[in-house]
């Protein structure tokens, strides 16, 4: 038989050398994200800030499950926005408008003064920011540097600081020459969020939040959908209401398909 010429055998050594080994390395298939503050640690879907979450009390060892206004209420602050775009709570692609994120994150100090409430308003603090900054950007064809959303970032972690500067920015915004149609705008937006704050909380949602919960204090952080759904299927006895709403549509409907699947995970507190 012919050996191969060392040519040949030079190339194909060269060839494997070339291609990486990549059967030791790990793909990350984690669907959210915790973010720890001094008194919470909060978890969410890593694309969608907005989405149902899970934060864990430092302090008190406790667990609250839920889902932000904007999206239990959304269908409400979209509908009406008028003939003029700039109306509207939402843009074109219906993402919700950076003013309108203000205005969720400012009106969450006047709730009752607990920790998911303070955790809720830093959230809505940093999304007012980002979106803020991201119109501005493509209205002026100008990009914001790391630097100054750094800046803002840093102010949103203190509310009163955080406010005080949103003071003086209404301040200008109020002698600008659209002042008038600015405050109107604002006014028609409050006008539609406050009915969504008091707005009562659908009983199955409360048991999918319930649920939650009780498998993140069994596990120590974040649970999986199967102990959420055992637990859920457990909670509600009655055979029509799951028939109705099954856990899987529920999950879907609250943001919360970001769990993990199966394992008992590693996100402990």
């Amino acid at each position: 038989m012919k050996k191969p010429s060392k040519t040949a055998a030079k190339k194909s050594i060269s060839k494997r050398e070339k291609t990486p080994d990549t059967s030791s390395v790990k793909v990350d298939k984690t669907k959210h994200v915790r973010s720890e503050a001094p008194e919470y640690w909060i978890a969410h879907d890593k694309n969608d800030a907005t989405s149902g979450f899970l934060l864990y009390d430092k302090k008190s060892g406790k667990y609250h499950a839920s889902l932000s206004d904007l999206k239990l209420h959304f269908s409400h602050l979209a509908k009406g926005g008028g003939k003029n775009p700039s109306d509207s709570p939402v843009n074109q692609l219906h993402i919700p408008k950076g003013e309108l994120l203000l205005l969720m994150a400012l009106r969450q100090r006047f709730k009752k003064d607990d920790i998911s409430d303070n955790a809720v308003a830093f959230n809505w603090r940093m999304l007012a920011i980002r979106q803020l900054s991201k119109e501005l950007e493509e209205t002026t064809g100008k990009a914001i540097s790391d630097t100054s959303l750094k800046i803002w970032e840093d102010r949103s972690y203190d509310e009163s600081r955080f406010e005080k500067y949103i003071g003086e920015w209404l301040i200008v915004k109020i002698k600008d020459a659209g002042a008038g149609d600015f405050l109107i705008r604002l006014g028609k937006w409050i006008n539609k969020i406050a009915p969504i704050e008091s707005f009562p909380i659908d009983g199955r949602y409360e048991k999918f939040f319930k649920s939650v919960e009780i498998a993140a204090q069994a596990v120590g952080g974040v649970p999986t959908q199967k102990a959420v759904r055992g637990i859920f299927e457990n909670e509600v006895s009655n055979p029509q209401l799951i028939a109705e709403s099954t856990f899987d549509s529920l999950m879907e409907r609250l943001y919360f398909s970001w769990l993990p699947a199966g394992g008992r995970g590693k996100n402990r507190k």
